[in-house]
């Protein structure tokens, strides 16, 4: 599985005149003005500075993201993971990114992660009803169809029993961005939960929207000019009155409609409670 060159709202990292400043500006307070914006990470804010290694806060200083190593805080294997396992670019529609590498030993999961209780019933803690939420993200992505970001703990009480962890917890899933999984994958995806746990009687959260487009896959070691022609802005907005999500690939959401849903594998757990619906 491959991971993801995530970059969620960047800025210019480097001025090397007026006008690159003057342009660093303009873009972050453009972000920032954002009607209901909660939190804005540019993956140059560092709690010790811009040219720091310290953990990624977002601008406002508010919310910081920490290196973590869930096959460590789960099953008990591997290292801890550190700042600078997660590289960054250098380059990208704003001047900066975090390269998330390919995982390569199971015992090294690494991830960048805001400890719930840093969060909890904050505004990025959306849940409860009356509740809309809206995410985008930068995003080269390398190959795969995984989670790129969002708040969303799949649980570990899923796992199969030759693969049990050390902590075993219940989901905890509110919303988030995917790389498609298997409803289509390299997509934009964004899957959302009513109850944090699984959706349709299937043993995941199955309430989402996929685009039909794919996101461009690099491959790994791409040339930087591959890297600058792969940029995808990956979205979702959940609008709770309509009771409706949607994804977004480059800005646009186009209809996606799935023939005979009964016989897809991953949309016949929808279909089933489609029917069950019906029946109530």
């Amino acid at each position: 599985m491959r991971n993801t060159v995530l970059a969620v709202l960047l800025v210019l990292p480097t001025f090397a005149d007026g006008g690159a400043w003057r342009a660093y500006r303009e873009r972050v307070d453009a972000v920032r003005r954002v009607p209901g914006l909660v939190a804005f990470w540019d993956f140059v804010q560092r709690e010790d500075g811009p040219a720091g290694s310290g953990r990624f806060v977002s601008v406002d200083g508010g919310f910081a993201l920490e290196p973590r190593n869930i096959a460590l805080d789960y099953w008990g294997d591997g290292r801890a993971a550190k700042p600078g396992d997660f590289p960054l670019l250098g380059r990208g529609p704003f001047g900066q990114a975090v390269y998330f590498p390919p995982l390569t030993v199971p015992d090294f999961r690494p991830v960048l992660l805001l400890p719930r209780e840093r969060f909890h019933d904050s505004g990025l803690d959306v849940k409860g009803a009356g509740r809309s939420v809206s995410m985008v993200a930068w995003v080269i992505r390398e190959g795969g169809s995984h989670a790129i970001a969002g708040i969303w703990h799949e649980g570990t009480d899923i796992s199969p029993e030759g693969d049990r962890p050390a902590a075993v917890e219940k989901g905890r899933r509110q919303y988030a961005l995917f790389a498609g999984l298997a409803a289509n994958p390299g997509a934009v995806s964004v899957h959302v939960s009513e109850n944090g746990a699984a959706s349709f009687g299937d043993r995941y959260a199955r309430n989402l929207a996929v685009t039909r487009e794919v996101m461009p896959a690099t491959g790994p070691n791409a040339a930087p000019e591959v890297l600058d022609a792969a940029w995808t802005v990956a979205g979702f907005t959940f609008d709770n009155a309509r009771n409706r999500a949607l994804a977004y690939f480059d800005g646009k959401a186009t209809p996606h409609w799935i023939e005979n849903p009964a016989r897809q594998p991953f949309y016949q757990h929808v279909y089933r409670g489609w029917i069950e619906a019906r029946r109530a």
